[in-house]
């Protein structure tokens, strides 16, 4: 693994040879240091072509795993779409603690998966769905990400976190949902998570 800090990078992992490569802004590299000094969990997503996220993972029991996130506009869309990568991948790293912090706070239940999906929309808008627990879980989940500051896109961008709590399995995708039970009949409806489709899912 190499790491290679510089303020002018595209930020993200990339497959070198038989290794990865991570290019980081020099604030990121910073705080990527901190988390490795004080074993934190630390995430940058894909900020484009090219690049893949990065997910540093302690194997503490008991704690929230990251397991992938999902972005579903195509790269075309999000070359267009995502005005300030930077400030999205600041974003999503934002919404892991929120929502790590979270469950943290939350006394020990059965290990599952669970999914965080944002829709963030031009002017900073951004509405939240919270599937695979409790429901005495959703509303602290979405106030702690009610308090984030999205970034400004230049179109709609649907994102999903997956995470896989309390020691739940981790290598069982099939029981895995990877879109909200509220965008299913919308989603079919529109033939994918479209425009089309996000328009029926926050009307």
């Amino acid at each position: 693994m190499l790491f290679l800090a510089d303020d002018g990078f595209r930020e993200g992992a990339a497959i070198v040879e038989d290794g990865f490569v991570l290019r980081l802004n020099r604030d990121h590299w910073a705080s990527l240091r901190q988390a490795i000094l004080a074993g934190h969990s630390w995430m940058i997503p894909s900020s484009g072509p090219g690049t893949i996220g990065f997910l540093l993972e302690w194997d503490w029991p008991g704690k929230a795993r990251f397991r992938s996130g999902m972005a579903y506009q195509t790269e075309d869309e999000r070359r267009e779409r995502l005005t300030d990568p930077a400030g999205w991948c600041e974003f999503v790293r934002e919404a892991d603690r929120a929502i790590t912090a979270e469950i943290d706070s939350q006394r020990s239940r059965s290990g599952c998966p669970m999914i965080a999906s944002a829709i963030v929309r031009p002017g900073g808008a951004c509405s939240w769905w919270i599937d695979g627990v409790s429901s005495d879980m959703v509303g602290p989940l979405k106030t702690a990400l009610a308090g984030l500051t999205a970034p400004e896109v230049g179109g709609p961008i649907a994102y999903t976190l997956l995470y896989h709590l309390w020691d739940g399995p981790m290598d069982d995708d099939e029981k895995c949902a990877y879109i909200p039970e509220d965008w299913v009949k919308p989603v079919s409806a529109s033939g994918g998570i479209n425009d089309a489709a996000i328009a029926l899912i926050l009307r």
